[in-house]
């Protein structure tokens, strides 16, 4: 299926700013003062007046850190002379830093030129949600085949906002989609219907093949990425022969749903998690927290849209922590593979106890644990991420 009259790729257009109320940015003032983000500033070159585009919060966070990094190198360039060591700093020279400070400019630009998407499901309407097609930029060697990502729970697309920018640096194009019932998104009664008439994830991941199919010409070859509440989204997808045939990759991450997770242990897991990034205000700049819809749309449809979204998401809340079946039937075409990623402190969905459950059952499954909790992923791409490509490069040789 590719466009029809009904679903379709909206044009893009250059965001002047991340478009979701980002609670987090509440906080910017402090984290500049504690030196943990960059001032509130315009990316050279993304347009004059009213038209410039604001750094996203999560940028301003890693440029802190490169200018650490530019302040530590000394002001000329000092080659390393033959049986000296490597410096440890991932930087040469003040240049290096500069370039890649550039290169995130860009990138952040691509990742805020966004469209919207219509969805049209069979007696369901049509769903809308917000997408990005983030493609590497000049002075960044693509890597490998291009990431299609479901992200986590009703997320719109800047709660990925670091790791996409990451996956972009390490030579990935990425295509993301957000939750028809994020913030940004749209949503029919008859959708939100479907969600609570069945116990699987058909409405989001119908959903989700559906955007596959109107980017298909776009992506080439491509893997297929989750995180948390897509990575169970991610597997129904790898139920349907179709795309079990078109994928022959696919990674997700702190998979929600692959392990029963009791209410009062999902709940605690969730607490935690946040007072643990409370306390680590370095990072905590990177991810995104939004629960309100865009400002202007507090009208009637909007009110209503946000009803709609609220009993989606309790419905769904309660779908991720049970065992999704999916798990035991997805299946990617022959040759390829299919890993579970998980962090040793994920207290909330708990899936590194799933690993060899699924690499019993699966013989296509590939498990990889890492350091930090459920949200690292996200706040610390730039660490963990190399380690899931290298793990990835690894089992495919």
């Amino acid at each position: 299926m590719g466009e029809t009259e009904e679903s379709s790729i909206g044009p893009r257009q250059q965001e002047t700013r991340e478009p979701e109320l980002n609670a987090i940015e509440n906080l910017g003032g402090a984290f500049y003062r504690l030196g943990k983000v960059t001032a509130d500033s315009h990316i050279p070159g993304g347009g004059q007046g009213k038209n410039q585009v604001k750094r996203p919060l999560f940028e301003r966070n890693v440029r802190a850190e490169l200018v650490h990094q530019y302040r530590s190198l000394p002001r000329t360039e000092n080659p390393v002379r033959p049986g000296e060591e490597e410096p440890k700093n991932k930087f040469r020279t003040r240049k290096d830093v500069l370039n890649e400070a550039r290169i995130m400019d860009e990138i952040a630009l691509r990742y805020l030129d966004q469209g919207t998407v219509r969805i049209e499901l069979p007696n369901l309407g049509i769903q809308e949600a917000k997408y990005s097609f983030v493609r590497t930029p000049p002075g960044v060697e693509k890597t490998g085949p291009t990431i299609f990502l479901v992200m986590g729970f009703v997320n719109d697309l800047g709660s990925m906002g670091n790791f996409i920018a990451q996956a972009v640096l390490e030579g990935r194009d990425v295509c993301v989609v957000g939750f028809p019932d994020s913030s940004q998104g749209k949503i029919t009664p008859e959708f939100v219907k479907a969600v609570k008439e069945t116990d699987s994830y058909k409405p989001y991941s119908d959903f989700y093949k559906r955007a596959i199919d109107l980017f298909k010409d776009q992506l080439g070859e491509f893997e297929l990425w989750g995180y948390s509440t897509g990575c169970p989204i991610g597997a129904e997808i790898l139920t349907d022969p179709k795309y079990q045939q078109m994928i022959k990759s696919a990674v997700f991450m702190n998979s929600a749903g692959s392990t029963p997770v009791g209410e009062l242990q999902f709940s605690l897991g969730v607490g935690i998690e946040f007072v643990r990034h409370l306390f680590k205000p370095g990072i905590l700049p990177r991810y995104s927290y939004v629960n309100r819809r865009k400002p202007g749309e507090d009208n009637i449809e909007g009110q209503e849209q946000i009803k709609l979204k609220e009993e989606s998401a309790d419905i769904l809340m309660k779908k991720i922590r049970r065992r999704a079946d999916a798990w035991d039937r997805m299946r990617v075409a022959e040759g390829g593979k299919i890993m579970v990623v998980s962090g040793r402190a994920d207290n909330i969905t708990y899936s590194r106890r799933a690993h060899e459950v699924l690499k019993t059952r699966n013989d296509q499954v590939h498990t990889l644990l890492l350091p930090g909790g459920h949200m690292d992923l996200i706040t610390e791409s730039q660490v963990l991420l190399p380690k899931i490509l290298e793990f990835q490069k690894k089992i495919n040789e």
